[in-house]
């Protein structure tokens, strides 16, 4: 109910939330200390989901909210097909997937549903019939998304503060507790010039929006003191496009095609590499963020 509060502080000034759910109890489970049972994670993002619908931002939309769970937990069953019956309309929902859940799916066989709380295995379950209904479901009803939890972690620049558990509404970016991050998109249209991309002028906007959403940390009002910790702690920021369909038809490719994919992954990587130069030349001249001698960049 704490994080229900915090997270209805964020919603009303415009922020998404993501949570990942697989701390809860599962369904039926007994509550030490008492005579009730547990109502598992899903009847929690009903809750959730219906304070969403109560807080619109400027009046005109919901709260955005990221669900995801591990495959590993005893209720996923139950949360992949939550959407059966067109509830939870506020939230995106992803499972949680481990290296070992992926390896059981190879090669048919079974895996481990673990109690949240103790992490024992309570239960066996064929991870190809988890697997072969998860994608139903996203077919059907466009969800669950899927997150590989345990390549996130693997990734992780600040593995001494912690691990990932979620990301934001739209699986955009993974995030410690009581962190956000500002995004901002370049607008790929404005770069193609008589069936030509515009390498230089490319070149020259990406350390410009990168200053930009740095900046704007600064500028930052926070409903929550935690977050001023987390997010000036990290200083992340996400730089992302859009208009690439837009190039796409300027430069006359179709946009199934594998031409299409290989000049994604050539603008990304282009991209990517300029936003982390210019990065760099930001930490030589404010210093690096605060957090940067408990991170993996520390070490090189």
């Amino acid at each position: 109910f704490k994080a229900l509060y915090d997270s209805s502080l964020i919603k009303r000034h415009g922020g998404g939330v993501g949570y990942s759910f697989s701390r809860i109890r599962n369904k039926g489970s007994v509550i030490p200390q008492s005579d009730s049972t547990a109502s598992g994670p899903v009847s929690f993002m009903n809750l959730f989901d219906h304070a969403s619908n109560l807080i619109s931002i400027s009046g005109q939309r919901k709260g955005a909210n990221m669900g995801s769970l591990s495959v590993e937990h005893p209720d996923i069953i139950d949360f992949i097909t939550s959407k059966t019956s067109y509830a939870l309309p506020n939230f995106n929902f992803s499972v949680e997937i481990t290296d070992n859940f992926m390896k059981a799916v190879s090669k048919n066989a079974e895996y481990d549903l673990l109690d949240p709380i103790t992490k024992n295995p309570v239960e066996k379950m064929s991870a190809k019939k988890v697997f072969d209904l998860l994608i139903t479901m996203a077919w059907k009803y466009g969800d669950p998304g899927v997150l590989f939890i345990d390549k996130i972690n693997k990734d992780n620049p600040c593995p001494k503060l912690g691990k990932f558990e979620t990301t934001d509404p739209c699986g955009d970016h993974p995030l410690f507790p009581y962190c956000a991050v500002p995004y901002g998109a370049i607008n790929l249209s404005k770069f193609t010039y008589q069936g030509e991309i515009n390498w230089d002028k490319l070149r020259a906007i990406i350390p410009i929006a990168v200053r930009f959403l740095d900046n704007s940390l600064e500028a930052t009002k926070f409903p929550i003191a935690a977050f001023k910790t987390g997010v000036l702690g990290y200083r992340n920021i996400g730089l992302g496009i859009l208009g690439f369909a837009d190039m796409l038809y300027a430069l006359n490719i179709p946009y199934d095609t594998k031409e299409a994919v290989k000049l994604a992954e050539k603008i990304m990587a282009f991209i990517q590499k300029e936003a982390t130069d210019a990065s760099f030349q930001l930490a030589k001249e404010k210093s690096p963020f605060p957090f940067w001698k408990d991170s993996n960049y520390a070490l090189k």
